[in-house]
C-alpha cells in the first residue's frame, strides 16, 4: 500500500512539473514584447526558458523553441529599427540573437505536428495511408518569420566578416543561403529565392570566412560550390587554388598520400585541363616517391603537362627545371671520379633543358611582380655548371 502511495505521489509530482514548465513557456511568451533593445533582457528571457529546453514534456513541443526564436527576433528587430533611424544600436548582440533565432526555429519546425481529431477526440485517419492525419500549428508563422529576415542574415554575415568573426560570419551566410534556396522561399515567388549567381556569391562569402578561419578543407568545398553556381568574381579561382593547395598540403604533412591522390583526382575529373591541379598532382607523386625511396621523376610528366596547359604558369616551369637540375646533380654525385670535361657530355644537355625552364619560370615570376628566389638560385647554379658565369653574376646582381 505504501508503494502505491509513493508511486502516485511521484506521478503527481511529474505531472505538476510538466504543467509548471508548460505554464512557464506561456508566461515567457507574454514577456517577449518587453525585451525591446536590451540584450540583457533577452538573455534573461532565454534563461527563464532554459529549464523547458530539457524538461521531458516541453523540450518536444514546438512552442517552447518558437517562443525562444521570437524572443531572439524581438531583440534583433528593435535594434534594427534604431539602426534604420540612425540611432545607436547594439548591432553585435542583435546579430548574435539573429543567429540564435534561426537555431531555435529550426528546432521548432520538426516538432510542429499535431494529430487531427474527430469530434469525439479520436484521431482522424488518412484513407490512403491508414495512419493518423497531422497538421501544423506554428510552422507557417515560423517560416514567414525566417523569410522576412533572409536578407538580414546576409547583412549579419557582412558585419561578422568585417569584424573578423569568421565563425559567425560563415554561420550567417550559411543561413542566408539555406533560407533563400529553400523550397518554401521558391514556392512564395516573392523575391526571397535567389538566382544561382547570387547564391554563388553567398557560397563564396561562406568560403571566404572559412578560408580566413584557416579551415581550408571547408573553404575548398564552398569555393567549389560557388564555382558550380557560375560565380566568377572576387578572384575566386585564386582563392580556390589556395584553399585547394592548403587542403592537399595538410594531407601531405600527415603523409596521407592516398587521400591526397583521391582529392586531386576528384578535382581533375571536373577540371582536367587546369594546370594548377595537374601540377599539384605532380607534387603529390613526388612527395610520395620521396617518402617511399622511389623515383621522383615520376612526377615530371605532370609538371610538363602543366606547362603545356598554361604557358604562363611559372610554378610548373620551376618544377620541370628543378627536376632536370636534380637529374644532373645526381649524375655528378654518382660519378665523383669523373672530371668536369668527362661529365659535360652527360650533364650539360640536361642542364640546357633545366636552363630553358628555369629562365621561363624566373621571367614569369618577375613579370608577376614576385621574383621567385628558388628559380633564381637554381638558374644561377645551372649557369655556373654551363660555364656561363657572367650570366650567373648578373643574376645575383639583380
Amino acid at each position: 500500500m505504501k508503494k502505491a502511495i509513493l508511486f502516485l505521489a511521484f506521478a503527481s509530482l511529474l505531472a505538476t512539473s510538466a504543467v509548471a514548465q508548460k505554464q512557464l513557456v506561456e508566461d515567457v511568451q507574454k514577456q517577449i514584447s518587453s525585451i525591446g533593445t536590451d540584450a540583457d533582457a533577452y538573455k534573461a528571457v532565454i534563461g527563464k526558458l532554459t529549464p523547458a529546453f530539457t524538461n521531458a514534456e516541453t523540450q518536444h513541443e514546438a512552442l517552447t523553441w518558437m517562443v525562444a526564436g521570437k524572443a531572439a527576433y524581438q531583440l534583433f528587430d528593435k535594434n534594427f529599427e534604431l539602426k534604420v533611424l540612425g540611432k545607436e544600436s547594439n548591432e553585435k548582440e542583435a546579430n548574435l540573437a539573429l543567429l540564435d533565432g534561426y537555431n531555435y526555429f529550426m528546432k521548432a519546425l520538426p516538432l510542429d505536428s499535431v494529430v487531427e481529431t474527430n469530434k469525439d477526440g479520436t484521431p482522424k485517419i488518412d484513407k490512403k495511408t491508414g495512419k493518423p492525419k497531422f497538421k501544423t500549428k506554428h510552422s507557417k508563422d515560423i517560416l514567414e518569420s525566417l523569410l522576412s529576415h533572409a536578407n538580414d542574415y546576409g547583412t549579419a554575415g557582412d558585419y561578422f566578416r568585417e569584424a573578423q568573426d569568421y565563425a559567425n560570419g560563415k554561420k550567417a551566410y550559411g543561413i542566408f543561403y539555406a533560407i533563400s534556396n529553400s523550397d518554401y522561399a521558391k514556392s512564395k515567388n516573392n523575391g526571397v529565392a535567389l538566382p544561382d549567381t547570387v547564391l554563388g556569391q553567398i557560397k563564396f562569402l561562406e568560403g571566404f570566412c572559412s578560408y580566413f578561419a584557416k579551415d581550408y578543407s571547408d573553404a575548398y568545398q564552398l569555393f567549389t560550390e560557388a564555382k558550380k553556381l557560375n560565380y566568377t568574381q572576387n578572384s575566386i579561382n585564386d582563392f580556390w587554388n589556395a584553399a585547394f593547395a592548403y587542403k592537399v598540403q595538410d594531407l601531405l604533412d600527415t603523409k596521407k598520400f592516398g587521400d591526397a591522390l583521391t582529392t586531386i583526382d576528384g578535382a581533375l575529373a571536373n577540371n582536367p585541363n587546369d594546370a594548377f591541379i595537374v601540377d599539384m598532382k605532380g607534387i603529390i607523386v613526388e612527395e610520395q616517391e620521396k617518402e617511399n625511396g622511389g623515383d621522383i621523376e615520376k612526377s615530371l610528366p605532370y609538371y610538363l603537362k602543366a606547362t603545356e596547359l598554361d604557358p604562363n604558369f611559372a610554378q610548373g616551369f620551376l618544377h620541370v627545371g628543378r627536376i632536370y637540375y636534380l637529374r644532373a646533380a645526381n649524375i655528378i654525385d654518382n660519378n665523383p671520379d669523373l672530371t668536369d670535361e668527362e661529365l659535360a657530355p652527360k650533364v650539360n644537355p640536361i642542364c640546357e633543358d633545366a636552363k630553358t625552364y628555369l629562365e621561363k619560370a624566373y621571367t614569369l615570376s618577375k613579370a608577376a611582380g614576385q621574383a621567385d628566389s628558388s628559380a633564381k638560385d637554381l638558374l644561377a647554379r645551372i649557369y655556373h655548371q654551363l660555364k656561363e658565369d657572367a650570366k650567373a653574376d648578373a643574376l645575383y646582381a639583380e
